[in-house]
Protein backbone atom coordinates (compact mmCIF):
# COMPACT_ATOMS: atom_id res chain seq x y z
CA UNK A 1 0.00 0.00 0.00
CA UNK A 2 1.38 3.59 -0.47
CA UNK A 3 0.70 6.52 1.74
CA UNK A 4 1.95 9.55 0.92
CA UNK A 5 4.47 8.49 -1.23
CA UNK A 6 5.71 5.81 1.09
CA UNK A 7 5.25 2.22 0.99
CA UNK A 8 3.29 1.39 4.04
CA UNK A 9 2.65 -2.12 5.82
CA UNK A 10 -0.80 -2.33 8.06
CA UNK A 11 -1.08 -4.10 10.85
CA UNK A 12 -4.25 -4.76 13.37
CA UNK A 13 -1.82 -5.02 16.68
CA UNK A 14 1.25 -5.19 18.05
CA UNK A 15 1.32 -9.07 17.37
CA UNK A 16 1.31 -8.87 14.01
CA UNK A 17 3.44 -5.53 13.90
CA UNK A 18 6.10 -7.38 15.32
CA UNK A 19 5.45 -10.30 12.49
CA UNK A 20 5.52 -7.93 9.92
CA UNK A 21 8.70 -6.03 11.33
CA UNK A 22 10.46 -9.23 11.00
CA UNK A 23 9.41 -9.93 8.17
CA UNK A 24 11.02 -7.31 5.65
CA UNK A 25 12.75 -4.17 6.07
CA UNK A 26 11.41 -1.11 7.75
CA UNK A 27 12.47 2.11 8.45
CA UNK A 28 10.27 3.49 10.35
CA UNK A 29 7.19 2.44 12.82
CA UNK A 30 4.34 3.88 13.69
CA UNK A 31 2.09 2.42 16.72
CA UNK A 32 -0.69 3.06 18.60
CA UNK A 33 0.19 2.58 22.56
CA UNK A 34 -3.23 1.32 23.46
CA UNK A 35 -3.95 -2.14 21.08
CA UNK A 36 -5.92 -5.85 21.60
CA UNK A 37 -3.10 -8.50 21.51
CA UNK A 38 -0.23 -6.65 22.34
CA UNK A 39 0.32 -2.97 23.95
CA UNK A 40 2.50 -0.56 21.98
CA UNK A 41 4.81 -0.22 24.30
CA UNK A 42 5.42 -4.29 24.65
CA UNK A 43 5.93 -3.27 20.83
CA UNK A 44 8.24 -0.94 21.40
CA UNK A 45 10.47 -2.91 23.68
CA UNK A 46 10.78 -5.83 21.13
CA UNK A 47 11.60 -3.50 18.30
CA UNK A 48 14.15 -2.03 20.28
CA UNK A 49 15.69 -4.40 21.53
CA UNK A 50 16.30 -6.25 17.88
CA UNK A 51 16.94 -2.63 15.84
CA UNK A 52 17.46 -0.01 18.72
CA UNK A 53 18.16 2.28 15.54
CA UNK A 54 14.94 2.38 13.90
CA UNK A 55 12.49 5.15 14.48
CA UNK A 56 9.25 5.11 16.35
CA UNK A 57 6.21 7.29 16.23
CA UNK A 58 3.83 6.45 19.16
CA UNK A 59 0.40 7.89 19.53
CA UNK A 60 -2.27 7.27 22.10
CA UNK A 61 -5.89 8.72 22.98
CA UNK A 62 -5.02 7.70 26.84
CA UNK A 63 -7.77 5.19 27.46
CA UNK A 64 -9.74 4.15 30.52
CA UNK A 65 -6.73 2.75 32.18
CA UNK A 66 -3.76 5.40 31.39
CA UNK A 67 -3.50 9.20 31.05
CA UNK A 68 -2.54 10.39 27.75
CA UNK A 69 0.05 12.33 28.78
CA UNK A 70 1.77 9.40 30.66
CA UNK A 71 1.31 7.09 28.56
CA UNK A 72 2.81 9.20 25.64
CA UNK A 73 6.02 10.15 27.84
CA UNK A 74 6.82 6.20 28.90
CA UNK A 75 6.82 5.98 25.07
CA UNK A 76 9.07 9.35 24.70
CA UNK A 77 11.16 7.89 27.31
CA UNK A 78 11.51 4.44 25.80
CA UNK A 79 12.67 6.01 22.69
CA UNK A 80 9.91 7.18 20.55
CA UNK A 81 11.23 9.65 18.13
CA UNK A 82 7.81 12.00 18.45
CA UNK A 83 4.54 11.04 20.11
CA UNK A 84 1.17 12.19 19.29
CA UNK A 85 -1.85 12.67 21.52
CA UNK A 86 -5.19 11.84 19.46
CA UNK A 87 -6.62 13.63 17.73
CA UNK A 88 -4.09 15.10 15.83
CA UNK A 89 -3.81 16.43 12.53
CA UNK A 90 -2.69 13.84 10.21
CA UNK A 91 -0.16 15.99 8.13
CA UNK A 92 2.01 16.52 11.38
CA UNK A 93 2.61 12.81 11.42
CA UNK A 94 3.19 12.98 7.15
CA UNK A 95 4.96 15.71 8.25
CA UNK A 96 7.18 14.08 10.90
CA UNK A 97 7.81 10.90 8.98
CA UNK A 98 9.00 13.02 5.87
CA UNK A 99 11.62 14.58 8.15
CA UNK A 100 13.04 11.57 9.71
CA UNK A 101 13.21 9.57 6.60
CA UNK A 102 14.30 12.07 4.33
Amino acid sequence: MLRAGYQVALAENGLQGVAIFKSQAIDLVITDLLMPEQEGIETMLQIRGEHPSVPILAMSGGGRMAGTMDILHTAKLLGAAKTFSKPFNPMDMVETVRSILD
